[in-house]
């Protein structure tokens, strides 16, 4: 991982980017529609403000971060709403076969208190 990318993730595990094993994120694996994801990869953390989303995904993008190689891309986020007291989870997967140019997309969704 270069330095120009350690600089501008947040990196709570240490990934910032580069490739983490399952067991270091502490993850299970995941089934797609195309295949199933041992719950390793590259992985980036990305901060809460928008402003640093948009510049990190910008940079992903000028970067070449999903290439051909590229098979899923998941994107996982949590909120929580304090006046209920419910958090939600979301997983949104976007899977690529070898030599397409289209994804699949597919999300699940959880509530839970």
């Amino acid at each position: 991982m270069s330095k120009t990318l350690q600089g501008i993730f947040y990196c709570d595990t240490g990934s910032c980017g580069g490739y983490s094993t399952a067991l270091k994120l502490k993850s299970l694996p995941i089934w797609g529609m195309r295949d199933w994801y041992g719950g390793g990869g590259y992985v980036v953390h990305l901060r809460p403000e928008t402003k640093a989303v948009l510049r990190h995904l910008k940079f992903l993008q000028e970067n070449h971060w999903i290439d051909t190689y590229t098979r899923a891309v998941l994107l996982e986020f949590a909120t929580y709403n304090s006046q209920i007291n419910l958090f939600g989870l979301c997983v949104l997967i976007a899977e690529f076969a070898p030599g397409d140019d289209g994804a699949i997309h597919e999300s699940t969704k959880m509530l839970f208190k």
